[in-house]
């Protein structure tokens, strides 16, 4: 049920310390007819590609696919637009179906990778990676039967590989799990050098926070990112601890970085990134762009360029340094993020994206970040200034906007920027609670 919204920018301002700030996100009436377009409000298309190679298009999560200039509403709209083969496969689907060097490719929760024929869905090849963990140790029916591939990979097509994370028992059919990231050559499926490689260890920035496989699930899409694999982790139905991670794993087959979203002396479980799917971000150099669900949050007034050690209910950036290490370098929490901790009101069901910064922002707001979780507001954030916790004039949110509640989501928005730029979503609850199933 849940209803499909779309947002249309506009220039305003907002108060933030006695200074305006441009942008507004408006309910748009919405969608024009395609055929009354004018070029002047279409932004030109790239040549058509075959390749997709990414979640949602590219590192911006926007879903916006320049490349893709046949995909259009009249072709979607026609007769003949439907299914062109069935392929029957082993174990649910979670993740984006990737298209890369004519191949599509497919992972699934019963630990099998396929490369397919992208015109007929014969299978070309396939691989196996052994026993995936059982949702039923864990009493957990979010996902189940079997929980072993389920964020979407990221294809390096410059090296023609896949990399993807897969869960299986570190020995037989049951007892305590592992997660890999598996390297494969996106032609033939074969394992590339280095891999697979093993997650483990303690944080970077906490020695004494430990990485427990066994509790951990790996939603968000993967993100490549200068030669280094990123992927992030939140727990299985809060199972105990249910910390956030982000572990970066080199193209060579090291691990070259593992960072807790809680740590210190306050720690606490929580911060677990989930997002529903949607990858990690990155909107610029060395950076990346994620949302955390409950646990320990800061309160009162913390600018953004002071990130705290505990980063529940946030929008984090992480900064990469020279050693391969994550630096948290800003942050934003809403106001009211420990109510939204006390009714399970996870900012991070959703996943934020980048807008394009060619065709939205103004020049003293380029780079823009939307974001809209389980409460159903949305926030559209300063990418380079998100915000921090209660730092507008009154305490509250210092963004650019808050709109909403429209209902609570359990995914990410996409970004279309023609004709004025708009940003759609769909929501599945009424916000407010927690639970998805009450749709509005």
């Amino acid at each position: 049920n849940g209803r499909m919204f779309g947002l249309l920018l506009s220039r305003v301002g907002r108060a933030r310390c006695g200074r305006f700030y441009g942008l507004m996100l408006g309910i748009a009436a919405g969608c024009s007819d395609p055929s009354s377009r004018s070029p002047s409000t279409v932004p030109q298309k790239a040549a058509l590609s075959s390749s997709s190679a990414t979640q949602a298009g590219d590192a911006s999560r926007a879903a916006w696919y320049p490349n893709q200039p046949q995909l259009d509403p009249s072709v979607v709209a026609d007769m003949s637009f439907g299914p062109v083969f069935t392929t029957q496969l082993q174990g649910q689907i979670y993740a984006q179906p990737l298209v890369s060097n004519g191949t599509l490719l497919i992972v699934t929760e019963d630990n099998q990778v396929y490369g397919l024929d992208p015109d007929n869905g014969a299978v070309r090849w396939s691989r196996d990676f052994g026993t995936p963990f059982d949702a039923a140790d864990l009493d957990c029916g979010d996902l189940s039967p079997h929980i072993g591939i389920t964020s979407t990979p990221v294809v390096d097509e410059s090296s023609n590989v896949m990399y993807l994370v897969s869960k299986r028992y570190e020995s037989g059919e049951s007892g305590d799990a592992i997660w890999e990231m598996q390297g494969l050559d996106v032609t033939s499926g074969e394992s590339v050098s280095g891999f697979p490689v093993v997650i483990a260890g303690t944080a970077d920035n906490d020695p004494d926070q430990v990485f427990t496989p066994t509790t951990l699930l790996q939603r968000p899409g993967l993100l490549l990112l200068d030669g280094v694999v990123y992927a992030a982790f939140g727990a299985i139905c809060d199972h105990p601890p249910w910390t956030g991670w982000v572990a970066g794993i080199a193209t060579s087959g090291t691990l070259a970085a593992l960072w807790a979203a809680e740590s210190g002396d306050d720690k606490t479980d929580g911060g677990g990134i989930w997002q529903s799917g949607g990858g990690l971000v990155s909107d610029g150099p060395d950076t990346i762009l994620f949302a955390t669900g409950n646990g320990g949050s800061a309160e009162g007034c913390v600018d953004g360029s002071a990130p705290p050690a505990t980063l529940g209910e946030a929008i984090v950036r992480l900064h990469v340094q020279p050693d391969s290490s994550l630096q948290p370098i800003d942050f934003f929490m809403p106001y009211d993020a420990t109510e939204l901790d006390d009714w399970d009101g996870d900012l991070g069901s959703g996943a934020p994206i980048a807008l394009p910064s060619a065709y939205f922002g103004t020049p003293d707001h380029p780079n823009l970040v939307v974001h809209i979780g389980k409460q159903g507001y949305l926030y559209l954030l300063d990418g380079d200034d998100l915000g921090g916790i209660g730092n507008a004039d009154d305490g509250g949110d210092a963004v650019l906007q808050r709109l909403g509640p429209y209902g609570g989501v359990w995914g990410q928005a996409a970004a279309w920027p023609g004709e004025g730029g708009f940003v759609y979503l769909a929501t599945a609850s009424g916000g407010g609670i927690s639970s998805g199933t009450s749709g509005s």
